[in-house]
């Protein structure tokens, strides 16, 4: 029988986990991705994280079924995300987003972060990591960080702690429970009642909806505006946005 050698067999074993480990390092870099410089017509000029729809709650009515970002240029990004997450978790995808964040914060000329153009925290453990990291970025930039959720359901708004954070909900119902959670609700709607720039209530509600002030054109874009800067005081007023379904 074959001796084997124990120093030989051990060191085969430790290359094959530092190899295993590098392939996931690549496969987390590609995992998400984070620009110093983003801009259209929307939000304006900004810092943004992408994340894969792995991060995403399977509840999220739009997942797959008219997500925006699975549509035109951000789609081609959101697909390249996806494929290169399959074997990767969301806490994992959160860890990744994390350290991004943490290094946009060393941008010589920084600007307000979009958390999310596409992917979500769907668990409370992830939505800390980030936040924490979205922190770090506001203490050392001085900017502001924002984002919408699908998860609020399972994660409570003090879990977003220093990100101004939206709830997006799907319906009447959900404006309430949203708002049990900690959070200001952002719905879409078909179309602004009476294609008016004023707040509206829906019949079920009594919470008043600013249409987004972009899409009737009040303001050129989200840094113009500034309204989901602050969500803690739509809260506080009972307010939320509304967005025109693209």
């Amino acid at each position: 029988m074959r001796k084997v050698n124990k120093k030989t067999m051990l060191q085969s074993i430790r290359q094959q986990e530092q190899s295993a480990q590098k392939r996931l390092a690549m496969v987390l870099l590609r995992s998400v991705i984070a620009v110093e410089k983003s801009r259209d017509s929307k939000t304006g000029l900004c810092a943004a994280t992408y994340a894969a729809q792995q991060t995403c709650p399977p509840s999220c009515p739009l997942l797959n079924k008219g997500c925006y970002a699975q549509k035109g240029h951000t789609g081609i990004h959101t697909s390249r995300l996806n494929k290169a997450s399959t074997t990767l978790t969301p806490n994992q995808i959160a860890a990744q987003e994390a350290r991004k964040v943490r290094t946009l914060a060393k941008s010589k000329h920084p600007l307000n972060l979009r958390l999310h153009v596409v992917g979500d925290c769907a668990d409370r453990r992830s939505a800390r990591k980030v936040s924490r990291a979205s922190r770090f970025y506001a203490r050392k930039t001085g900017r502001l960080v924002w984002t919408y959720t699908h998860a609020w359901q399972s994660v409570p708004r003090r879990d977003w702690e220093g990100v101004s954070v939206l709830a997006s909900v799907s319906n009447v119902d959900e404006i309430e429970q949203a708002r049990e959670q900690g959070y200001a609700p952002a719905i879409v709607v078909q179309t602004f009642p009476g294609n008016t720039t004023k707040a509206f209530t829906l019949d079920g509600s009594d919470c008043k909806f600013i249409p987004c002030p972009q899409q009737t054109g009040k303001s050129k874009d989200c840094q113009q505006c500034g309204l989901c800067f602050n969500t803690d005081r739509l809260f506080q007023a009972n307010m939320g946005i509304a967005f025109k379904k693209h």
